[in-house]
């Protein structure tokens, strides 16, 4: 085997989400770092991802492979195939970078500890939400998979150096990891910038236009519960059908067909508006139309939607998930505990007539955003690697 050039560092990335994955927020994350990352001349970066078939290119100066999972409901992020592959090409490797939390990434990890200890972990957790199991045999195997990943392999055995986005996912890991850093992820800045810059927005509309929410974010259980089509049944009933939601976002269909019963229930379907992925510029459009920024999820790391609303001059409320209560303190937001239909429609309702509320929500964000840029989380990452 040839040697490795002198300060070249062979830099491993695993993902569970594939980098041709649109609209994700991993995915949008995981094609920063390959950018940032194989643009720097001291890293020979390989990036290898589950999807459904097995295929292995090569993009400029990095090289980019997918494997396939099992074919199993809750073992379908193990993927035998990937594991054979960096195990057989383990002596190249001076780091492993894991984006998300897959049982393929930890088992990797845990084999490179023992047989190469001397290859240094990183992991960016993303850690697994929980989610809604009407089979209690299905809960109980989900939950034990999230212990085996969490706490027995990741951070009690492998113990890497973790990135992570919030105070609520440093607690969460505190006890286990070995190195801690929180660097929130934050959005391309300058990128935003131009698109406000670029149409002029009409901050002050008069109170008896129709209020104009938009959620950004899949559509599933976790980012869009049934709660908020309580949400806007209320809301259409104090703003005398004078309402709508732009939900913008990759459908899932079991989820959306439920919240499509509900919305027949309540009567809204001239109210709430799904669209599914849309292009960029269609998407700036909905920015620049909306009056409020809605987040209805139930857990989040570091959601980037929230910090677009912000560079896009759009006030937010949004459920304390994540980093979010970090972001109240600095009262660049207004927020409501996760499913309190009531204070959601109180704030939504609030920020919508106070035009001095949503004016000093919009000057703080934009004052304080520039320190929650993406470059100053790639830079960490980039340090973390190299040292």
């Amino acid at each position: 085997m040839k040697m490795k050039t002198q300060n070249l560092l062979k830099v491993l990335l695993i993902s569970f989400v594939p980098l041709e994955l649109k609209g994700a927020g991993t995915s949008n994350l995981l094609h920063r770092l390959v950018g940032f990352l194989s643009g720097k001349p001291n890293i020979n970066l390989e990036v290898c991802t589950l999807t459904q078939s097995k295929r292995i290119s090569r993009s400029g100066s990095w090289r980019y492979t997918t494997f396939k999972g099992l074919s199993l409901k809750f073992l379908h992020d193990i993927s035998p195939s990937m594991i054979q592959y960096v195990l057989r090409r383990r002596r190249c490797y001076d780091r492993l970078l894991i984006v998300g939390c897959s049982l393929t990434s930890i088992i990797i990890a845990l084999l490179l500890k023992l047989l190469s200890p001397s290859i240094k972990v990183v992991q960016i957790p993303q850690m697994h939400r929980d989610f809604v199991f009407r089979d209690k045999v299905a809960k109980f195997l989900y939950k034990l998979k999230k212990w085996v990943m969490i706490y027995l392999l990741n951070f009690r055995i492998v113990q890497p150096t973790l990135i992570v986005f919030s105070r609520e996912e440093e607690s969460i890991v505190r006890p286990f990891a070995r190195n801690i850093i929180r660097r929130p992820l934050g959005i391309e800045m300058e990128k935003y910038r131009a698109f406000a810059a670029s149409v002029k927005r009409e901050l002050n509309r008069a109170l008896e236009d129709e209020l104009v929410l938009l959620h950004v974010g899949d559509i599933h259980r976790n980012k869009f519960p049934v709660f908020a089509i309580e949400v806007m049944k209320s809301l259409k009933e104090l703003t005398h059908n004078k309402v709508r939601l732009i939900a913008v976002g990759r459908i899932h269909e079991g989820h959306h067909k439920k919240l499509k019963r509900e919305i027949k229930r309540c009567a809204l379907e001239n109210v709430i508006k799904f669209t599914g992925l849309v292009p960029e510029d269609k998407l700036i459009e909905y920015w620049l139309s909306a009056d409020i920024f809605v987040l209805f999820s139930a857990s989040e790391g570091s959601p980037h939607t929230v910090f677009e609303a912000m560079a896009m001059g759009v006030p937010v409320v949004a459920t304390r998930v994540g980093i979010v209560p970090e972001l109240e303190e600095k009262g660049m937001l207004l927020t409501v505990d996760y499913g309190d239909v009531n204070a959601m429609v109180e704030k939504i309702l609030k920020l919508w007539k106070d035009e001095n509320l949503r004016n000093t929500l919009v000057k703080r964000a934009r004052n304080e955003l520039p320190k929650y840029d993406v470059k100053h989380f790639l830079e960490v990452t980039y340090q973390v690697l190299v040292s």
